[in-house]
């Protein structure tokens, strides 16, 4: 007879009796009717409207059950004890209905929930709502920052700011990550968002901020965080950015026109000192960082020109100036003839070129005709992702669609050509490219799920696009039909 071997059996038997004792460990805190009546306590408030007095009466009714919140919270934690995972979703459930009683168990939540810090997830979004409504800091949040475990640090972190100038406790902690040699750059990052969240209770950390601006990091991301933190407590940090504006080292005064430049509007009425600056500053880096911040600033586009000019000639930083140059194209007819020559350099990003022969189509006439031919030219020679725009920027300048408009019927079917920015620019052009409309509608009708941009170009092209468009919005394909209707919504903003 076959002996039992029991030896292979003791492991399996050991892991179940840990399982049945670790659920019996948290019904012996929790009896079976609490559990059940926890259950009934939840199910009634998601069959309520959830409205804060729906959510109010929950939390009282689970208060209850235990007599008091401190007993509630710690007898509804005993079930994260538990390997039911039934189990950890109502404890969840029941402490974010107790709201900020249950803060202090966050970090045993956290564990089974995750921690994405770019949101406050629904499941304790209660628990945090309660804690913002409360005069001062939570003090187990200040226990957070604290904790062993890198993620619990973090979501402390990332949740500080919504706390603004209540995080005024935490300061010092915050100074020493900076500070640390050997602290993650994460929480030094996130160290100074909550320092910018302090408004005037940040001040005693400027010294500490303006010390890492003076330091040089290879990254350009690190070296920004300082420069928020200043920017998010203006107009307290105004005496610092000062000093650092008058600085003798040109990197650190362009990071302080930066830091104006992150302020935005509220420090407009930095706008002439940074002018007087502009004056005699040597550094071209620091002249186009206050070209591109007294324009933020919504300040007059007089005195930076020149800087500009200098910019669009070198070829190194002419895409630290394109997005300003196409933001505010209706003023830089001045630097036409530096526009088209950036356009040309092989050096500089392909999107960045597009965003300067976007800006000769902006300034249409002010462009002498000699721009226009260099434009044609462009369309033949020059590289495909800036054919289609250079066509339009030809037909703003002489007022001529000929060219273009046979240009870019051509390339709807040159696949070399992106199909977005042809259509779009013979949308561009009106009723001036109604001679389009055949082959436009054809394709557009032709695929299974239509084409977003066919659709909203044909909303612009006028009276002869109107057929087109009320025939396909009575169409059985329910993608063609959807951007019918949204391009007739186009056709009433443009007729």
């Amino acid at each position: 007879m076959r002996r039992l071997d029991l030896k292979g059996l003791f492991f399996p038997f050991c892991v179940l009796a840990v399982l049945l004792a670790s659920n019996a460990a948290a019904q012996d805190r929790l009896s079976a009717d609490v559990v059940v009546k926890l259950r009934e306590v939840v199910q009634s408030f998601e069959d309520s409207s959830q409205s804060m007095t729906d959510r109010k009466t929950a939390g009282d009714k689970i208060v209850k059950l235990f007599g008091n919140a401190p007993v509630a919270v710690e007898s509804i934690s005993s079930l994260f004890e538990s390997r039911d995972s039934l189990d950890h979703k109502l404890a969840i459930q029941c402490l974010n209905l107790l709201g900020k009683e249950s803060f202090g168990v966050m970090p045993k939540i956290l564990r089974f929930l995750g921690t994405d810090i770019r949101v406050v997830r629904k499941e304790y979004q209660f628990i945090i709502d309660d804690a913002l409504t409360q005069e001062s800091l939570p003090m187990e949040l200040q226990d957070f920052i604290h904790a062993k475990e890198f993620y619990l640090r973090e979501w402390a972190l990332a949740l500080a700011p919504k706390f603004g100038e209540r995080c005024k406790i935490l300061l010092p902690d915050l100074v020493e990550f900076i500070k640390s040699e050997t602290e993650s750059a994460r929480l030094k990052e996130l160290s100074f968002f909550v320092i910018g969240s302090m408004g005037k209770q940040a001040v005693p950390a400027f010294a500490t901020i303006k010390r890492e601006i003076e330091k040089n990091y290879p990254s350009e991301r690190r070296n920004n965080w300082p420069l928020f933190a200043l920017a998010k407590t203006y107009p307290h940090s105004k005496p610092v950015i000062r000093e650092l504006l008058a600085d003798s080292r040109a990197w650190v005064r362009e990071r302080a026109v930066k830091c104006v430049f992150f302020v935005g509007k509220p420090a407009a009425e930095m706008e002439p000192g940074l002018k007087a600056i502009l004056a005699t500053e040597q550094s071209l880096e620091v002249r186009i960082q206050i070209a591109r911040t007294v324009f933020e600033l919504g300040g007059s586009h007089h005195g930076t020109i020149e800087t500009l000019r200098q910019a669009l000639a070198s070829q190194r930083h002419v895409d630290s100036v394109t997005t300003l140059i196409w933001r505010q194209a209706e003023h830089m007819a001045a630097l036409e003839d530096e526009i088209v020559a950036a356009i040309h350099f092989q050096q500089v990003k392909e999107f960045r070129r597009k965003s300067l022969v976007r800006t000769l189509a902006t300034l249409g006439p002010k462009c002498e005709l000699r721009t226009a031919d260099k434009m044609k030219l462009l369309c033949r020679d020059g590289v495909d992702s800036l054919k289609p725009y250079a066509a339009f920027a030809h037909f703003r300048i002489t007022g001529n669609h000929e060219f273009a408009i046979g240009f870019l019927t051509a390339a709807l079917d040159n696949e070399k050509l992106s199909r977005s920015a042809v259509v779009s620019c013979l949308g561009d052009m009106g009723e001036m490219a109604d001679s389009a409309i055949p082959k436009l509608s054809a394709k557009w009708l032709a695929s299974p799920v239509g084409d977003v941009y066919i659709a909203h170009s044909l909303g612009k092209m006028g009276q002869k696009a109107l057929p087109v468009l009320q025939k396909a919005a009575q169409s059985e394909n329910k993608f063609i039909k959807k951007q019918a209707t949204e391009a007739l919504k186009d056709f009433k903003l443009h007729n």
